[in-house]
């Protein structure tokens, strides 16, 4: 199997701080994916993590559909953020955000 890695910077940028303070960040997947059992387009999606959580929700901005996935902190180096895919057969699945 075929690791994918689209490096986004830094992925999380500060957000507005209001009463629900979390963090976000766009990124562009320019290929059809899965996360667990659920299939999601290519398109652009807005990530945001809580203040405090290691959960991260992915909102595809076309269709509004969110999934939420564990932002792996061990994982990460440096400044920079990642998405990490996996091909099989002809599909891409979502591994880690790191």
């Amino acid at each position: 199997m075929k690791k994918l890695l689209l490096s986004l910077g830094t992925l999380f940028a500060a957000g507005s701080l209001s009463a629900a303070d979390y963090v976000s960040s766009h990124v562009v997947v320019p290929f059809e994916f899965r996360v667990d059992k659920i299939s999601l387009p290519a398109g652009e999606y807005r990530l945001e993590r809580d203040f405090g959580t290691n959960m991260v929700s992915m909102v595809n901005l076309n269709t509004g559909r969110r999934v939420r996935v564990m932002w792996d902190v061990a994982g990460r180096s440096g400044d920079k953020s990642k998405l990490v895919f996996e091909k099989t057969g002809d599909n891409y699945k979502l591994i880690r955000i790191s």
